[in-house]
């Protein structure tokens, strides 16, 4: 049955709209709803009945669904390149193609059940942080809910899944961090590599920045007058892209400026006199930023590079096997051994709430708890 209203303009009629509900849609099961306009009821009409014929007609073709192969990376390349940080650009795409496809990638995305997808997240829960699985769950949840946008799936096989492990551990957050003997150990280590890798791990340990933050650094942001690195920026750039991106730290809490120690303040003064030195004999430069940590030619350090020389040193010295991020973690521990108060802390981590830094650093280093009885004793002794 097809309804009929009229069509003004500026208060004339000018003609009619028709509607009509269709079949179902094969996937979705959602009714089809028809609208044409025209000059008279019978041009409606007839517009109306030819494409009820086309929908019926399409509804006799075959349906074959995508398979999961073939939509996950279509889904990335469409909706993620370009429009994410290149950091999640990345885990998306390490999520796709180290889990999700090898596992349901034969699978059409219509016929993936619940079930199915739990069963596959129960698994991951086995052998890895339930973090780590939240991440690979978000990647596949993000694409579902856009087939599902786009009439290609009646349900998202991932709505509802719980991820839990039975024994929700993970060792309280435990993090990782050096001593103060094994930051000597490792910054001993560097005589072999590009003094640049020394001051920049140098920098990570002494401020706190992320990495990101201080592959981003240039020479405005240093005020060596008043011993300050300003923190206002992190370093993206796209998988097979050499050019330097910048783009916001991690949240507008992270933008802040640290005050740095005299010891870090003549390093830094040091490997700008380089810089300035490098750039009069190198000629044009690769780069038209001024880079803090950069190579001769004034370019950006390569992450993957910063990768490797930490692998190296830290093989070479022997200090314990921790993270380029723990590497933070170590600067906050050394702040609070050093009776700094977590609300420094705070601010020099560039921390959102007080309360992420306390969850983070509640922990007490032998150090610290140590310190804490001799002064319960010296107090309970006067």
């Amino acid at each position: 049955m097809i309804s009929f209203s009229k069509v003004y303009k500026n208060k004339v009629h000018v003609g009619w709209k028709g509607t009509a509900e269709g079949p179902k849609h094969p996937v979705t099961g959602k009714r089809q709803q028809v609208t044409r306009r025209g000059k008279t009821q019978a041009i409606v009409k007839e517009k109306i009945l030819q494409a009820l014929k086309d929908i019926e007609s399409n509804l006799n073709k075959p349906i074959k669904s995508k398979l999961i192969k073939d939509y996950l990376p279509e889904w990335l390349e469409l909706y993620k390149k370009g429009k994410v940080k290149p950091s999640t650009y990345r885990a998306h795409y390490r999520n796709i193609h180290k889990y999700l496809i090898p596992e349901f990638g034969h699978i059409q995305i219509n016929k993936l059940t619940r079930a199915q997808y739990q069963s596959f997240i129960n698994k991951l829960l086995t052998s890895r942080k339930t973090s780590s699985v939240s991440h690979i769950n978000a990647t596949m949840s993000n694409a579902m809910r856009q087939a599902y946008l786009n009439d290609e799936i009646v349900k998202n096989p991932c709505t509802g899944v719980i991820i839990k492990k039975i024994e929700e551990i993970e060792e309280e957050k435990k993090i990782h961090y050096w001593a103060k003997n094994h930051i000597k150990q490792f910054l001993n280590g560097f005589e072999d590599e590009e003094k640049v890798y020394y001051y920049f791990f140098l920098t990570l340990i002494y401020a706190g920045p992320r990495k990101g933050e201080a592959m981003a650094l240039q020479e405005e942001d240093l005020d060596f007058e008043n011993d300050y690195i300003d923190i206002n920026k992190t370093l993206l750039y796209h998988l097979s892209s050499e050019e330097a991106i910048f783009g916001p730290p991690k949240t507008k809490h992270s933008k802040r400026r640290v005050k740095i120690d005299p010891f870090l303040s003549s390093q830094l003064k040091q490997l700008i006199t380089v810089n300035k030195k490098n750039r009069l004999s190198a000629g044009p430069l690769t780069s038209p930023h001024r880079f803090v940590f950069c190579k001769k030619d004034g370019s950006r350090l390569r992450e993957r590079t910063i990768q490797n020389v930490f692998t190296r040193v830290k093989r070479k010295t022997g200090v314990p096997d921790i993270s380029i991020h723990d590497l933070r973690h170590t600067h906050a521990v050394m702040m609070l051994e050093a009776e700094a108060s977590m609300k420094e802390v705070q601010e020099r981590l560039g921390h959102k709430d007080i309360r992420t830094t306390s969850n983070i650093y509640s922990h007490i280093t032998p150090k610290m708890e140590n310190e804490a009885v001799n002064k319960f004793s010296r107090y309970m002794a006067d």
